[in-house]
Parts: structure tokens; sequence; C-alpha cells
């Protein structure tokens, strides 16, 4: 499941131009390694059901379900500020978890941004990037009310923190230490620097994987303050983190204490291969100015949130186009008003015969040219450029209408220049937009 990969680094195309780490190769061996190990305890700790099992002897503390709160006074104002520019679901009202016994059970009492975002949020991730920890669930076949201890021990064994050369911090439980309370698929680690005695007061500190010169940045002000930064761009380095969607920041629920509601919908698009995974076009393949181009269903996941949160069943929601499934992919809005947003993000390599020519990308919804952040790319005759022409656009559809269908097509200057595509993806986000 995506959801597994957030504790853990993952390369993806088109992701963010983030200088390389020169971190040693035994550095980087320490991490792989631990990941490895790390692995199976994350898919039960943060992929598990999150469902609150009664604990021999001890008395079972109820947790709250949590609506959208009549008062916002009575909610920390960083958490309010949030909700005003990233808005949770239309999903049914959080079922938080028990503080009571989770705080008891670590030892101390966590931050009241944290409390907060975790009732009105639940367990998600913003953009498909950035993801929030959540405080308790499965870990080995049994409840484990300490996920973040459990974490910060994993990461201490391994000494990930001494890694990174100029890191002045160490790993929680150290006098000022380092707790871990959230990652992006990049690998970056987001941290509590656990300075003094009240958590409210606890500053944030980014460690990068990619990023040198420092490593990291402190961050002064709490979890949701660091998270409204990030949301609203004001953090130095918010698109490294969030990216830069087109639609604004979305979050993304996938649980909470009782519910579960399974991943949103993706899918990538590709190249042609053949089924042993030799390319159908070595050489590229040769379209015209204003063709559409061709592509590959590689792979997808996920579906109706809102309908597998009720009865369990996964409803796709992009898929090909049954009349055309080479150049058109259908994307569906659910039944969940208001609808889907889907971010759509192309990236294609290219070449020209015979002139030289300035290649981009469109990207069609229903047969019309829609508004899109794009890049074109200039290309000698022969040649095919490293560069890549690409297309970025978020597309809603509503919930309860007729799918709409989006088609991807290049076009090139001087208008009549063959094009050779070499390579190409397109990959389809969606999360349920919120009302």
């Amino acid at each position: 499941m995506r959801r597994l990969r957030c504790l853990f680094s993952r390369s993806q195309p088109g992701r963010h131009n983030a200088r390389q780490c020169p971190d040693s190769r035994r550095n980087d061996d320490v991490r792989i390694h631990a990941r490895s190990r790390l692995e199976g305890a994350a898919r039960e700790a943060i992929c598990g059901s999150g469902r609150h099992v009664p604990t021999s002897g001890k008395p079972h503390i109820l947790a709250g379900r949590w609506s959208d709160p009549q008062k916002w006074s009575f909610v920390h104002p960083a958490v309010a500020q949030l909700n005003a520019v990233m808005p949770p679901p239309p999903l049914p009202p959080i079922v938080a978890p028990p503080w009571v016994e989770i705080e008891e059970a670590m030892g101390f009492r966590l931050s009241q941004d944290f409390r907060d975002f975790i009732n009105l949020y639940g367990d998600g991730e913003i953009n498909h990037e950035f993801c929030v920890f959540y405080p308790a669930g499965q870990r080995h076949f049994a409840l484990s009310l300490t996920l973040l201890l459990d974490h910060a021990e994993e990461l201490n064994s391994y000494g990930v923190f001494e890694s990174y050369g100029d890191l002045p911090f160490a790993g929680y439980p150290a006098p000022g230490g380092l707790l871990q309370w959230g990652s992006t698929y990049n690998g970056d680690m987001i941290c509590w620097l656990t300075e003094g005695d009240n958590p409210d007061d606890w500053p944030v500190v980014v460690v990068f994987r990619h990023i040198v010169d420092p490593s990291w940045r402190r961050f002064d002000g709490g979890m949701a303050e660091f998270l409204f930064s990030l949301v609203t761009s004001t953090f130095e380095l918010s698109t490294a983190l969030i990216g830069d969607p087109p639609g604004g920041a979305r979050w993304t629920r996938h649980r909470d204490w009782e519910h579960d509601y399974g991943d949103p919908p993706t899918a990538l698009y590709g190249s042609f291969y053949t089924e042993d995974g030799r390319p159908l076009f070595p050489h590229g393949r040769k379209l015209p100015c204003g063709a559409l181009v061709p592509l590959q269903y590689r792979e997808g996941s996920g579906g109706d949130q809102e309908l597998y949160g009720r009865t369990g069943e996964v409803r796709t929601l992009v898929e090909p186009d049954s009349e055309s499934p080479e150049t058109t992919i259908k994307l569906a809005g659910g039944g969940l008003a208001p609808g889907m947003a889907y971010r759509v993000l192309a990236s294609v390599a290219v070449g020209v015969d015979d002139v030289p020519g300035t290649v981009a990308l469109e990207l069609l919804c229903d047969g019309t040219p829609i508004p899109a952040r794009s890049t074109s790319v200039d290309v000698e005759p022969g040649q095919t450029t490293r560069a890549s022409a690409t297309a970025e656009a978020e597309i809603l559809v509503a919930a309860n209408s007729s799918p709409v269908s989006v088609q991807l097509r290049i076009v090139s200057s001087p208008n009549n220049a063959d094009i050779t595509v070499e390579d190409l993806y397109l990959h389809v986000n969606g999360t349920l937009a919120a009302g």
C-alpha cells in the first residue's frame, strides 16, 4: 500500500529537484537496512485497522466521536487556522483515539495541537506527499498505544540521526532529542525538538534526506503552525515537502480509530512495453503534431473511499476508456458530494525530425484543452532531449455525475514537425474534494 511507504524514502519520477546528500555508502546502507527491518512493523502499525482492543485487566476508555466543532474556541487556534485553508474531506465524523490511555502508556502528554489535528483530520496525508503519524494502532499483531515511541526506538537502534554528519541533535529520549511525528515519501523526517517539559512549546525540526548544507531546518512554532506554513507556502522549503499542486493543498484521510476508508484512486500510465518488460518501440514512437499520445496502463490502486468505508467494496474511479483505451482515461466523481479532485501530471521526453522545434503538451478534458501548468522544450533535429515537456492540472469531477474523459495531446512549433516520443508517464492522484 502507498501508506506504508510514508515512513521510508521512495524515488518518484517528476518529483523535487533536490541535491544529492553526500552521505557515505555506509550511512545509506544503514538507512536501507533500517527500512527493510522496519517495513514489516510499519505495515502493521501504520496500515493496520486501528481498532481498539481492550487490554486485559485495564479499564477501557472509549475514544470520542469528533464532529465539526461548534465552538472553535475549544480547538487549538493553529488547527482552526489550518482548517480554514485545508479543510478535511467530507467523510463521516472522526472517531478519535483514546488519548488518556495513549498518554498514560507514553508517559507524557502530547501537544494540544497534535491531538486536535488528529481529532479533526484522522490518519492521512497532504497532497499524497506528506503524512502525519497516527499515535496508536496494530504492531506485531497486537495493539500498541506508543507507536511514536516505538518508531523512535527503531530509529535510534539503527543510528539514523547519527548518520547525518551535520545534525546537532540525538533521537528521543535523549534530553532535547528528536521525536518524529511526520514523514514525506522522499524520506524526509519531521520531528519535535523535545526541549523543556511542556510539549506545547516544542519546536519543529525537519531532517531532509536529499538536501544538504545544512540537512536540517528548525521551525520555531508548533506542529499545526508548521503545517499551516507548509500549505500556505511560507516555509522556505514547503515545495520540497508537499509539492506545489495546481489546486493547492488537499488532505486525504485513510482512517480514524474505528473506520478504514482505504486509499483514494491513483493510476500510472506510461510508455508501451511487452509482457516480458521490453520496450515495444525501442527507438521511440513517431507521432504527427497534434496527435493524441498513446498511453499504457501500468498500475493503480484505491477507489471510492466513502463506499469502501461503508461496505468494504472497492469501486475503481480511474480506468481506461472502453472505446479508446490507448488514448483516453475516464475519471469518475464517486458518490460523496462535492466529488473528486484529480491531480494529473504528464511528462514526455521527445525528439523532432528535419527541423528544430518547440514541443509542448496539452491536457484535454472531454475533448477540450484545459488550463494547465506546463513547460515546453526546444529540440534539435534528430535528437531526443533529456529534458521533458510537462503538463499538470487539477480536474474536479462532481459526485454522481458522468465520468470525464482525459487525453494528452502533443504539439510542436513549427506545426509540421513529426515528434518522436521516447519516454512518457502520466500520473493521476485523486482526493475527495472538501465541501
